[in-house]
């Protein structure tokens, strides 16, 4: 009878196991589909949402409400909800904005992208919190030393499937939108006034009014078939997540804390205190414009401006794909040439873009430029990415939660100023702002990489001192 019970109890891991590697598939696949829907819409819409800057206004709003909601919304609803509803609950708000693509202005737009700024701050912040507690578990389950390792390779597998919707979202809005689409010629005249020399509400069309509103009629048309396959796929998350992924145990909400919301507040400004936050605050900046930029402008200034919104897509799909090989490949790279290298190839890479941009005119006979600038800039943005985040883990290590509160606060902050500029600025000036930013950030960067080697430098004398006394 006693030598059934090992047997009955390793049925029980394996069948927990089980749910557990099913509930972190599902809830990649989720997540996938989500964001194939979301970050489809989401590049297009300084070009289908024109208009008085209404599709840019929307994407300020929804990072500033993410900044806001961040800092105070998360905690309370998981506690209310679970972990398994709050993601449910968050992926429903991004619905929103697919369905308001449907009739897309001030008065639908923007309340949906607040939702989705609401929805972000939970969805995200649940989805931390629920690999987290299942890698424990399973580094438990599998008698596993370091849950650390375990909760890396739950983190690992979720984001292969999170950053291939990139490719995915945009390969389904460019065969959509390329369905009936006319290949439209510029004169020299209309592709000049492209590039750097764009201007928020310049209009580069050579058609007759009537073609002109043809050609609109048709472009909507072809959005809102591409909004309800995309608002399908929402839905297909929804209730992939709803009926199939397993709830934590309720006693899992204990380790949150009904005063956490406050908490993370006062220790996110007490973190600004910190030297080294302070001079990563303009690199963390940086990283939210060089994004921005662009999803807004060089969607609308470079691409649309010259060859037409249906090839947003097919451009984006290459950057994409190297941003993937990118996050892929730097763990190797990385140990053979430290991070401050790394760091400096990325900043280089961007400034030579951004010289590329302010002297370049785009034009439909040259289209591998268009795909070289996507690559290029995907590979740097994949750096800084990345190492941002490890940065921010290396350096702040008792004082997480705070330190990724203000990394999310400042990129997100980028990204919304990018967003608002796009709809004020031209081009010309904004790719010197961010020749500023970047030359400052790095340099910034470069300056806490010293400390680091400094205090490095320091324990290493005191501990052969204190040998040598000894």
């Amino acid at each position: 009878m006693t030598s059934e019970i090992p047997e009955l109890v390793n049925m029980n891991n394996k069948r927990e196991i089980f749910h557990i590697k099913k509930n972190l598939a599902l809830i990649s696949v989720g997540f996938l589909f989500l964001f194939t829907s979301y970050g489809s819409l989401l590049v297009l819409q300084s070009s289908i949402n024109a208009a008085h800057g209404v599709g840019n206004y929307a994407s300020t709003t929804t990072h500033v409400t993410l900044i806001v909601a961040a800092l105070f919304l998360p905690t309370l609803v998981i506690r209310k909800l679970t972990a398994k509803w709050t993601i449910v609950v968050s992926m429903c708000g991004y619905m929103t904005f697919c369905a308001a693509q449907f009739y897309p202005t001030f008065g639908t737009l923007i309340p949906a992208a607040a939702i989705v700024g609401i929805c972000a701050s939970t969805l995200w912040s649940t989805k931390c919190f629920y690999l987290t507690q299942i890698g424990k578990r399973l580094a438990q389950i599998t008698n596993k030393d370091n849950s650390d390792v375990v909760i890396s390779y739950m983190f690992s597998i979720f984001f292969a499937f999170f950053q291939s919707s990139v490719i995915w979202g945009n390969l389904v809005g460019s065969l959509v939108l390329s369905v009936g689409s006319d290949n439209v010629l510029k004169t020299p005249e209309e592709l000049n006034r492209c590039g750097a020399n764009f201007c928020p509400g310049m209009v580069v069309s050579n058609s007759t009014a009537d073609d002109a509103d043809s050609d609109d009629n048709n472009l909507r048309l072809r959005v809102n078939i591409l909004s309800g396959i995309l608002l399908g796929c929402a839905l297909g998350a929804i209730a992939l997540v709803a009926f199939f992924v397993d709830p934590l145990d309720i006693s899992n909400r204990r380790h949150l804390d009904k005063d956490a919301s406050m908490k993370l507040l006062t220790s996110t400004f007490r973190q600004m205190k910190n030297p080294n936050q302070l001079f990563l605050i303009m690199i963390t900046v940086y990283s939210g414009l060089e994004q921005g930029f662009l999803v807004a402008d060089y969607t609308l200034a470079y691409i649309t401006c010259s060859i037409n919104v249906e090839n947003i897509g097919w451009i984006f799909i290459s950057g994409g794909i190297a941003n993937t090989l990118m996050s892929y490949l730097q763990r190797w790279i990385l140990k053979w040439t430290g991070r401050l290298p790394l760091f400096t190839a990325a900043y280089t890479t961007n400034i030579i873009v951004i010289f590329v941009w302010l002297w370049w005119t785009p034009n439909p006979s040259t289209p591998i430029v268009f795909y070289l600038i996507s690559i290029a800039w995907g590979l740097a943005d994949s750096i800084f990415q990345c190492q941002i985040n490890a940065l921010y883990g290396i350096l702040f290590p008792s004082a997480g939660e705070a330190a990724f509160a203000n990394y999310r606060l400042w990129e997100s902050s980028g990204i919304a100023i990018a967003y608002l500029a796009s709809n004020h600025l031209c081009i010309r000036p904004k790719l010197y702002i961010l020749i500023a930013v970047g030359t400052i950030g790095i340099i910034c960067y470069y300056i806490v990489e010293y400390k680091v080697k400094i205090s490095k430098k320091t324990l290493t004398n005191m501990s052969e001192s204190n040998k040598i006394s000894d």
